[in-house]
């Protein structure tokens, strides 16, 4: 009892250091959802909802640390959620395109990209606060998602035979 009195006293905890958890937990949580969700209702779909969802709930997180640490804590599991989604439905994607020779490039390459884009971001996030503040970091990248959410309506497919752009030549 003494030691958790002395601990309180030297360390005040507000529950603000479970933050950077609580995506990663719920990220973790959400993968066999997706991998499952992915074989029902297919790639694109799950794909694109996972990202639209990510969009949105980036995009409110400025809006939800302003009214406290509950309401931020509760967008990030959802945005964990809903990035917990990307890595198993893009591996059912790539199973549904990619010949099995070269699926292990494929999917490599994807979470290659995913760095990248997690690279970029550290860049441009110090660019973007000193220029317009934190909020914008959230609303820029929030934004491309919609972006990226319009292109993958337009193009994406579940499987190669669905595609109108690719040939008989190309299925086989």
């Amino acid at each position: 009892m003494r030691s958790q009195t002395i601990l309180n006293n030297c360390v005040k905890l507000d529950g603000s250091e479970l933050l950077p958890a609580t995506l990663v937990f719920a990220d973790i949580c959400s993968q066999v959802t997706g991998a499952l969700l992915a074989q029902r209702y297919g790639g694109k779909v799950v794909l694109g909802s996972a990202g639209l969802a990510w969009s949105v709930l980036t995009c409110l997180t400025p809006l939800a640390a302003s009214l406290g640490l509950v309401p931020l804590i509760a967008c990030r599991v959802l945005l964990g959620v809903a990035e917990g989604f990307l890595i198993p439905v893009n591996s059912h994607i790539v199973a549904s395109w990619v010949p099995a020779e070269e699926r292990s490039r494929a999917v490599s390459a994807v979470i290659a990209g995913c760095n990248c884009g997690t690279v970029a971001a550290f860049l441009l996030s110090p660019l973007i606060m000193v220029s317009f503040g934190w909020p914008y970091c959230f609303y820029i990248f929030g934004s491309t998602g919609f972006v990226w959410y319009a292109v993958w309506q337009i193009f994406a497919e579940d499987a190669p035979q669905d595609a109108k752009s690719v040939s008989a030549r190309e299925e086989s």
